[in-house]
């Protein structure tokens, strides 16, 4: 996996409509907001000075949980809360995720914690133990983007003991799956392969044809960085053979969920990776026509839908494939012209990966003072990497220590 953040992310997207079934993405989305907003306020309509408070309290919870705008949401599960008794479990419980969410998806951590946990108490007191296994999972989020990878390995246990009492196998190979996520991330490569296994074996008697594309998905990149570590041959077939998996298991589930969308497509640029490693590693021509064909089938649908990092993600896999055929000058174009994809987003990896790359198309063609100008862009950015991976490193430690 060459952009893990990415896939984190879906997931906990993923577990976040688990959650607020009724709430968007969270995007902005005009659209969204015009089609919601007769019934936000048909709903408002049905409050007057005499409208009992724990109404009120219901009326404010449901339009929190219909709008694709966060910044409604956040406040209709404000006044939701202001218009319940303590003895409105579910509607406390409710609201105060959903101010979490809110908080969440706005960068406020320590506020999205905060109401996060207030919601699992109330669900603890209505009994709801589902939803207080997807606010644990939530909380592994928080963690997780705070750099405190172990706490949140130790939430997401609490949820899997959770969902494996109550026997909720849909939960429990999502823990497995985080799991497996967060210690990708931490380079435990052997650890994350059991648990996208475990979670595998659930998805298959399930016959969830989605969530076994995703951990086939999962395991082919961790083949491939098996690779990368130790240039063994098989290590590449396997996650060649992986990915394939994973894309002929999207297709066969015939979803239009827009995340399986994505997360097919991205699997084709990942192909075209793994393809074109092949063709350097033997020589063959016909794996690098193969990389060819899948960087095509990835490219338009990034472009197209606003995916830019995956986008220059999977370019990785086409300027190796251009080097590969000794086209430079049409690899310097194409670098350049990706340029215009970065953004605040694009991340410090890719940064780094770009002028790499740069640098070696202008020693291929013999321009040494180019090259040597992204050779210093190349360590700016290898800087910044080492500088968040000793933040990590401290955040852990910091940890450990409180606990």
């Amino acid at each position: 996996m060459q952009y893990l953040l990415r896939h984190i992310t879906i997931i906990f997207t993923v577990v976040l409509l688990t959650l607020l079934p009724l709430v968007s993405s969270a995007q902005e989305d005009d659209e969204e907001d015009d089609a919601n907003q007769h019934e936000i306020d048909s709903l408002l309509s049905l409050i007057n000075p005499m409208t009992p408070d724990s109404t009120k309290a219901r009326i404010y919870y449901r339009i929190s949980a219909i709008t694709s705008s966060v910044d409604t949401t956040l406040h209709y599960a404000m006044r939701a809360i202001r218009y319940c008794t303590e003895n409105d479990t579910t509607i406390l419980a409710k609201s105060n995720s959903n101010i979490g969410w809110a908080y969440h998806m706005l960068g406020n951590y320590n506020a999205a914690h905060k109401y996060i946990r207030k919601g699992i108490e109330y669900f603890a007191k209505s009994g709801d133990s589902a939803n207080i296994t997807t606010a644990y999972i939530i909380i592994a989020n928080i963690y997780e983007k705070q750099n405190y990878s172990d706490s949140a390995l130790q939430i997401l246990n609490k949820a899997l003991d959770i969902s494996t009492r109550i026997k909720d196998t849909t939960m429990m190979s999502t823990c497995y799956t985080v799991m497996g996520s967060v210690s990708y991330n931490k380079k435990y490569y052997s650890t994350a392969e059991d648990f996208f296994r475990k979670a595998l074996r659930i998805d298959s008697l399930a016959n969830d044809f989605e969530g076994m594309a995703s951990n086939y998905q999962w395991l082919a990149n961790i083949y491939a960085q098996q690779y990368s570590d130790s240039a063994q041959e098989s290590r590449l077939i396997d996650s060649k053979n992986y990915f394939q998996k994973a894309i002929a298991l999207y297709e066969m589930s015939g979803s239009d969920n827009p995340l399986t969308t994505i997360g097919k497509y991205e699997t084709y640029g990942d192909l075209a990776d793994a393809f074109i490693k092949l063709a350097i590693s033997t020589g063959n021509e016909k794996y690098a026509d193969s990389c060819l064909i899948y960087f095509k089938l990835g490219e338009k649908f990034f472009i197209q839908n606003g995916l830019q990092s995956m986008y220059l993600d999977a370019g990785r896999a086409y300027t190796q494939y251009l080097l590969f055929k000794h086209k430079y000058k049409e690899a310097e174009q194409y670098l350049l012209t990706s340029a215009q994809y970065f953004d605040d987003e694009t991340s410090e990896i890719l940064m780094r990966e770009y002028h790499l790359m740069l640098r070696t198309v202008y020693l291929k063609l013999g321009n040494w003072q180019k090259a040597y100008q992204h050779l210093e862009e190349e360590y700016k950015y290898a800087s910044l990497i080492t500088n968040d991976s000793t933040m990590s490193a401290i955040a852990n430690f910091k940890t450990e220590q409180a606990t």
